[in-house]
């Protein structure tokens, strides 16, 4: 399995979980080593569990576990976050006075806040092997009468040694690579 398939059937169990409930639980999508796919969320209330470090840290660490001992050759995880945009304003500053940019920016509230930063919705998916990480945004806007409409995409490769964060499933796991 490639990870761009394994990519593309989670976006689209998640934008189809989008558009019937209005909302996205995170989603794993794994490669077996006979090339076996499954596919398992985070019940109910537990999905909260993503807003909290911790958690989050616990649950990527307890799946690094899953792939070692399971011979899991990929891995898509995807989550429904807020990412934030530099706007033409926030571009503008940034160009003319960095130190200013910074001042004003100095967290995404008031980046939005003063109108440097536009919070978009995105369902953002991380799937990796041994070699690739390929890390894809796809924005979308929601409407008044919970209808969505999917926007722009953007897609990002690393090799797996250039990957670090707590989401890193392969190759050199040191704690100083997981942070």
């Amino acid at each position: 399995m490639n990870l761009e398939s394994l990519t593309e059937q989670a976006l689209a169990e998640a934008r189809r979980e989008l558009e019937q409930t209005g909302g996205v639980t995170p989603l794993f999508v794994i490669c077996l080593a006979d090339g076996t796919i499954q596919k398992a969320g985070l019940p109910g209330k537990m999905a909260e569990i993503m807003n909290y470090d911790k958690a989050k840290e616990r649950l990527f660490e307890f799946l690094r576990g899953l792939v070692r001992s399971n011979g899991i050759t990929a891995v898509a995880s995807l989550i429904d976050a807020y990412l934030s945009k530099t706007t033409p304003k926030g571009v503008a500053l940034l160009n003319r006075d960095r130190a200013e940019f910074e001042r004003q920016a100095k967290n995404t509230d008031e980046a939005v806040r003063n109108g440097l930063f536009e919070r978009r919705e995105a369902l953002v998916v991380t799937t990796q092997d041994a070699e690739r990480v390929v890390i894809v945004n796809q924005f979308y806007l929601r409407h008044n009468n919970r209808t969505v409409s999917f926007d722009e995409r953007t897609r990002m490769e690393f090799h797996q040694a250039d990957f670090k964060g707590r989401m890193k499933m392969y190759g050199d796991l040191r704690q100083e690579n997981l942070e």
